[in-house]
């Protein structure tokens, strides 16, 4: 008898599981390779050194194993105890093709009196996905960055 007089009703977990789903399907749909998670995703694998991310998320003009070289040192020689915090706070599109996200990015932030200063990372998109122009980053926001 139980279970007739559940039939024809909805389980309110499944519905809510369905509807999860579905916002995470419509979301990934709808944010696939934005600016913004290229920009994040270059800025915590400069955090981490992972020089294949980088290589993978940057343009550069020159050989890939020169720039690979530039990276390794700028990762493991001249930036290994340069401990940054970066916060991502607008994304401006410079046409199809290019974009600007601006981040605030608080360098030394062991140090005595960190304090935030805001970059813009250049983006273009390259091949369909967006990459971030390395030679037009501000030289001071991170050590030896390639050039």
């Amino acid at each position: 008898m139980q279970n007739m007089t559940r039939a024809g009703r909805f389980n309110p977990i499944v519905v809510i599981g369905l509807i999860s789903i579905a916002m995470i399907v419509v979301t990934l749909l709808f944010t696939r390779d934005q600016p913004t998670q290229a920009a994040n995703r270059f800025m915590i694998a400069l955090g981490r050194g992972q020089v294949d991310e980088l290589m993978e998320l940057s343009t550069f003009e020159g050989s890939a194993d020169q720039i690979r070289k530039q990276w390794e040192y700028a990762t493991q020689v001249a930036g290994p105890h340069y401990r940054f915090v970066y916060r991502i706070l607008e994304y401006t599109p410079q046409g199809d093709n290019q974009a600007a996200v601006r981040i605030g990015l608080t360098r030394n932030v062991f140090g005595d009196a960190p304090y935030e200063e805001l970059y813009d990372l250049p983006l273009r998109k390259v091949d369909g996905k967006w990459k971030v122009e390395v030679r037009n980053l501000a030289r001071d926001m991170y050590p030896a960055l390639p050039r």
